[in-house]
This record gives structure tokens, C-alpha cells and sequence, in this order.
């Protein structure tokens, strides 16, 4: 039993230590507490009999508190993600005041005092500036906890779990107690994991970034499809080459729609790209004959 319950830890850390959500809400984490919540609610079903048996039979009732259990476990889930995301700044402002005053006997209030009173403000209005300075990196560090919060939890958990199921599957029996985790072991895997997804969502951040600039920006987005179509080679389908438009009367870019050897050399479908002063593509398609050469 306690190998399975490794397995399932392996599966489970697996699971979270990478999180390929593009949006907050469908983070892994969440999607993994909604799910115990679910299994939790089909197993105590049985609690509500005495008040709905007569009304809802007992297989409905199950799927009605598998669903229910679910819902309650994600809205916890998310309610503890923004009591830490309020509360994190803070509390951690208040317990390292208290931190520096009773394990280092510093008291921050000391230096205050030796501060030089500015004329015309009150230690009331000081106060109150250092109030709002404390609200404010509050608020700032805010946005920044609310993508982090998830990303440490998952990575915390996937280490502890990872650890402890291939701990568990090689010794054949759990951890009797916390002194028997691999402490090290687990914060060097959730370090990883954390790094790995921060690393991933950096990268999707770039390329929402990327993609509203070539959105808003026609000029860059022609530059990158020019760069796409250098990279397919000087002959191959997307290339461009120079050749004379029967449309435009000039020998301008064209870009190569198809390819057809005939006899000593080809004959090449192209599209015009050239742009008038109104801005407008030709897009003239015809067919130029391509001789091999030796």
C-alpha cells in the first residue's frame, strides 16, 4: 500500500512541476485542489441522506456533491491565494519588526526617534506618510504575489511529493515523521520546478508582448514575415525573388507560390508584392520561366 501511495505522490509532484496554464485561473494547482475537493464530496455524500434521501436518490446524490465539493474546493483555493496575496506584505512587515526587536534587539521605533523633526510636519502626519508608503509597496508587490503565490506553491508541493514518493518506492515504506523527509532533496526540486515555471511564463509573457506589437505595428509585422520568408531558402515555397511584373512594368520582389521543372529548367508561379503610394500589395500572380544554369 505505501508503494502505491508513492506512486501516487510521483504522479501527483509530476503533475504540478510544470504548469503550461497561459491564464491564472487554470493553474494546476487549482485544478488539482477542485479535484480532491470533488473526490472528498463523493465520498461524504452519505452525510447528507438523513436531509435529502427522500427527495434526491442516492446515485444523483453522490454527482451533486462531487460537483459541489469541487466548486468549494477551488473558491478555497483561490480565497487562500488572496488572503496571502493581501496579507503577505503586511504581516511580513509586521513580523520582521517584531523579529528584529526580540530575536536581534533592534527596535526600528529607536531610529525613528533619532530621525530630525521636518518644520511643519507633526510626528501625526510622519506617521501617516509611513503608513501610506507601507500601503503602497503593499499594492505594488500585489500584482507581482498574485502570479508568484501559485507558481511557489506548485513548486513546493511537486518537490515535498516527488521526494517523498521515490523515497517511499525504494525504502517500500512512508516517512514515520517529518524528521524522516528529505528536506534538501525537496527544496532543490521545488527550486527547479519554481525556476522552470517562471522561465515558461516569461516566455509567454514575450510572446503576448510580440504578438500586440506585430498586431499594432503593420511595419514590424512585414518585417517579420520577410525574416520568415528568408528563412524557407533562396527556391523554396514562401521564398522571394526579383523578377519583372507585367502589372507594375518593374522588376520588383515576388514571392514563389509554386514550383514546376519542365524540360531544361522551371516554370515558377509568383505573386507581386509590391506596394503603390497607397500603400496597396499588387498581388499580381504569373508564371516566370526559370532556366538551369551549366
Amino acid at each position: 500500500m505505501d508503494i502505491v501511495v508513492g506512486v501516487v505522490c510521483i504522479a501527483i509532484g509530476a503533475y504540478l512541476f510544470r504548469d503550461p496554464a497561459r491564464r491564472p485561473k487554470d493553474r494546476r494547482i487549482y485544478k488539482l485542489f477542485t479535484l480532491i475537493g470533488a473526490i472528498i464530496g463523493y465520498f461524504f455524500a452519505w452525510m447528507f441522506e438523513p436531509f435529502l434521501g427522500g427527495v434526491v436518490p442516492m446515485e444523483y446524490m453522490g454527482i451533486g456533491a462531487f460537483v459541489v465539493g469541487g466548486m468549494i474546493a477551488y473558491n478555497l483555493a483561490r480565497m487562500a491565494e488572496d488572503a496571502i496575496v493581501v496579507l503577505g506584505p503586511s504581516m511580513t512587515i509586521i513580523l520582521g519588526y517584531d523579529y528584529l526587536r526580540v530575536e536581534k534587539g533592534i527596535d526600528l521605533l529607536d531610529f525613528v526617534d533619532k530621525i530630525p523633526q521636518i518644520p511643519n510636519i507633526s510626528n501625526e502626519i510622519l506617521e501617516g506618510l509611513l503608513f501610506l508608503t507601507c500601503a503602497f509597496f503593499s499594492l505594488a508587490f500585489r500584482y507581482y504575489l498574485r502570479r508568484l503565490v501559485p507558481t511557489i506553491i506548485s513548486g513546493l508541493l511537486s518537490g515535498t511529493l516527488l521526494v517523498t514518493g521515490f523515497d517511499t518506492v525504494l525504502t517500500g515504506s512512508l516517512p514515520s515523521s517529518g524528521y524522516d523527509l528529505e528536506l534538501r532533496f525537496s527544496a532543490l526540486v521545488a527550486a527547479a520546478s519554481i525556476g522552470y515555471q517562471l522561465y515558461f511564463h516569461r516566455k509567454l509573457d514575450e510572446e503576448k508582448m510580440e504578438s500586440r506589437i506585430y498586431s499594432s505595428d503593420s511595419k514590424m509585422r512585414d518585417l517579420r514575415d520577410k525574416a520568415q520568408e528568408a528563412k524557407k531558402g533562396p527556391k523554396g515555397f514562401g521564398a522571394t525573388i526579383m523578377v519583372p511584373c507585367p502589372l507594375c512594368s518593374v522588376e520588383t520582389n515576388h514571392q514563389v507560390i509554386n514550383r514546376k521543372q519542365r524540360g531544361d529548367g522551371a516554370d515558377v508561379m509568383v505573386k507581386c508584392l509590391r506596394k503603390n503610394q497607397f500603400d496597396e500589395v499588387c498581388n499580381k500572380v504569373h508564371t516566370v520561366r526559370e532556366l538551369r544554369s551549366g
